[in-house]
């Protein structure tokens, strides 16, 4: 039996404490927080639910894996809601909703994009061959160069285009352009622009488009708690309010964990589930002379923010689940937040309604309602603490113009904002970059950091900040891959 302490208890710390508690290993789990989820916690605001971070999920088969891993159903502990239509996407002339049902997205093509159906199914057939041989690579761990020389890997480099990004890939397949935006915005997903993201990654949408997504009754944030509820009943432990302020080590390996309370935990591993470069900057000795010391992370590349928006309203909004208003310039709005670390009036938002399908969110004839804009991280030195009331009547006018909604502001009963400088200081998130370390080929497989960490013996590392990346699933499957190198099958 193996003595693990894990440092955070996010998506990735928890499902790596259930499967390793599922094997018989002594799990300890320490989380600053009064809650389990980092920043995919549960947020109460009186009568009204959200989820802090997270609202899509997609590949449910990584997590089943994950519950299956320890003889669990994954449907015995949350409520899974078919998403349908997948989304509203509004654009400056028209709006797409695409469906988990082939024949219903047809119909939506045929209609706003005479000729590109062919297109459509071709991307999908292509996309379908590309995902298979990609995929592997996101279950395994990459610890040595010559893995790049593996079987699997030599199989699936012929699909991995290291020369064209998302938006230079689908261009490719569709003439229009509002259709390339639709099957791009994805790169979102990882904090990213589509004309800077590797184009592998339109994996994304064909995954959406080919299997579907899924919302949780409760929210996502419910799968946290399920999976707290397993690792309790296996008999591991979770110290909530309980921050860690260094590892312990000797000779370069890691022996357990200090508390800020002073008290110490040996340990025959750590993970570290906190957020990277957050934890390389504050839990990891300079004197290591480790490639992530914190007088080296600067060097990395970081993600792009968010601005967020919880409202509890007095009043029923019969909005799609998801909907995304796009910029009517959207590659001119993208490129001033990514490559110019500003903000235009000309802004994306997502709102998220999940209320309409959920009554467990919201009382009767009201709705909770999550706004998110992506923004720059805090590289930006943009002032939220004076600018982000002012970018909150930004954001209301552009759901006003775009929505037809105009009576959002005088039925707010409950209201959390949150800026990239929230995200910093109240989540210990570096620069507010919620999306982790950038997803360039710089930073991705061998070169981002290892799941086992490579300079010090007896510390692992699970979540966005390691392979295979960001988002629910990547980090369901980091679990695996860590859980897997510290008790192999």
């Amino acid at each position: 039996m193996i003595k693990v302490s894990i440092i955070g208890a996010g998506p990735g710390g928890l499902a790596v404490g259930l499967l390793l508690a599922a094997r018989g290993h002594e799990v300890d789990i320490f989380e600053k927080d009064d809650r389990v989820g980092g920043r995919s916690q549960a947020v109460t605001l009186g009568r009204y639910h959200f989820d802090l971070g997270p609202t899509f999920l997609m590949q449910v088969d990584v997590l089943r894996a994950v519950f299956a891993a320890a003889d669990l159903a994954l449907e015995d502990y949350v409520k899974l809601i078919p998403v349908e239509p997948l989304y509203d996407l509004i654009f400056k002339d028209n709006v797409f909703r695409p469906s988990r049902y082939r024949d219903k997205t047809h119909t939506e093509l045929e209609r706003l994009f005479p000729g590109e159906l062919d297109h459509y199914e071709r991307f999908m057939r292509d996309e379908a061959t590309r995902y298979n041989k990609i995929a592997p690579l996101m279950q395994r761990p990459f610890e040595h160069w010559y893995d790049y020389f593996k079987p699997d890997a030599l199989k699936a480099l012929p699909h991995i285009v290291p020369f064209r990004s998302v938006h230079g890939k689908l261009k490719r397949y569709f003439e229009d352009a509002n259709l390339i935006h639709a099957m791009s915005f994805q790169s979102k997903y990882l904090g990213m622009s589509a004309w800077k993201a590797p184009g592998f990654f339109t994996m994304l949408s064909y995954l959406e488009h080919a299997y579907g997504l899924y919302h949780v009754q409760g929210g996502l944030n419910k799968i946290n708690d399920a999976l707290a509820d397993a690792i309790r009943a296996l008999g591991g432990r979770i110290h909530l309010n309980t921050p860690v302020a260094q590892l312990l080590t000797q000779k370069r390996t890691v022996t357990g964990l200090q508390l800020e309370n002073g008290e110490t935990y040996p340990a025959d591993c750590v993970v570290a589930n906190a957020d990277f470069a957050y934890f390389a900057h504050n839990l990891l000795d300079e004197t290591l002379k480790i490639p992530h010391a914190p007088r080296k992370l600067h060097t990395m590349r970081y993600a792009i923010s968010t601005y967020m928006m919880y409202l509890g309203l007095d009043k029923r909004y019969d909005l799609p689940h998801h909907t995304f208003v796009f910029a009517d310039n959207y590659a001119q709005s993208v490129k001033t937040m990514t490559e110019k670390n500003t903000l235009d009036t000309d802004i994306t938002v997502y709102v998220h309604n999940p209320s309409l399908i959920d009554n467990t969110l919201a009382p009767p004839g009201h709705s909770a309602l999550y706004i998110l804009v992506p923004v720059p991280n805090n590289d930006s030195q943009i002032n939220w603490e004076s600018y982000k009331i002012t970018f909150k009547a930004t954001i209301l006018k552009r759901i006003e113009e775009k929505l037809g909604i105009y009576d959002i502001e005088q039925h707010i009963i409950e209201e959390k904002i949150m800026t990239p400088l929230d995200w910093e200081k109240n989540h210990h998130v570096y620069k507010g970059a919620v999306f982790n370390l950038s997803h360039t080929f710089s930073q991705l497989f061998y070169f981002r950091p290892h799941n086992a960490y490579r300079s010090l013996k007896h510390l692992f590392l699970v979540g966005g900040g390691t392979h295979p990346g960001s988002g629910l699933a990547s980090i369901y499957q980091s679990a695996i891959i860590t859980a897997n190198l510290i008790d192999p099958k």
